[in-house]
């Protein structure tokens, strides 16, 4: 038969159940409406304070900022990393003549350095801006020292080139011409150079007086219209 609580159990129980009702009570009534929004409300605040010391930190920087835009805005249109000139085929050869010139420099340098083959390329105007890009194709059979010469002077060159391609293949060994006639086994070799390939790109400002390829057409459209009208003008002033 079961025992009835003691009148301390009912008590304990009574308490235990009067504090779960208050928790549920105050999660529903107090916490869900007023607790929660305001600590809501206190993290959006204390986001809006961090937006705001931000920015005030941005506006006492403000002149520095603004020195740093224009000096920014100054060095994208300074004209200095273009090549100078307004032909392409010219500043294309001009372009030649100055990467050639440099190899030829560096034919005491290390093993050396010589042109294999050349070829200037003058390309249509870019899409991307109003840059006109120009290409440098050269063949090279150089040693390891001047070809490093050589690609640290175009890495910091002025005005501004750049290394579209680099393909880099080991020459055959070369056998001196006064040992020829020596046994094979023992023919001495130099140490073979290396054949580069390098496609160099400028960069030279477009010229403003192109003719639109739409106003070309336009043109001779107008052409056969004006051809095909005038007999008719003719026979009006008859």
């Amino acid at each position: 038969m079961l025992r009835s609580p003691s009148d301390r159990e009912q008590r304990a129980l009574a308490l235990a159940l009067l504090g779960v009702c208050l928790v549920a009570a105050y999660w529903l009534l107090v916490h869900s409406w007023f607790v929660g929004p305001l600590l809501e409300i206190n993290q959006r605040m204390q986001t809006l304070a961090e937006q705001d010391r931000h920015y005030s930190e941005l506006l006492v920087r403000r002149d520095g900022l603004q020195r740093q835009l224009q000096d920014a805005r100054t060095r994208s249109s300074d004209t200095q990393g273009l090549l100078p000139g307004e032909d392409a085929s010219a500043v294309a050869a001009d372009l030649m003549q100055r990467v050639s010139g440099q190899v030829k420099g560096l034919d005491a340098v290390g093993g050396g350095c010589s042109v294999i083959q050349r070829m200037p390329i003058a390309t249509e105007r870019s899409v991307a801006g109003p840059w006109r890009p120009v290409m440098l194709s050269m063949d090279l059979d150089c040693a390891i020292e001047p070809l490093l010469h050589l690609l640290y002077w175009l890495e910091y060159a002025r005005p501004l080139l750049f290394v579209e391609e680099l393909n880099i293949s080991r020459g055959a060994s070369v056998v001196p011409q006064d040992a020829q006639d020596t046994p094979a086994p023992s023919l001495p070799t130099q140490s073979a150079k290396l054949t580069v390939h390098l496609l160099i790109a400028g960069y030279m400002a477009g010229s403003p007086t192109e003719p639109a390829a739409g106003s070309q057409g336009d043109t001779e459209e107008a052409a056969p219209d004006a051809a095909v009208q005038s007999p008719a003008d003719e026979g009006a002033d008859r």
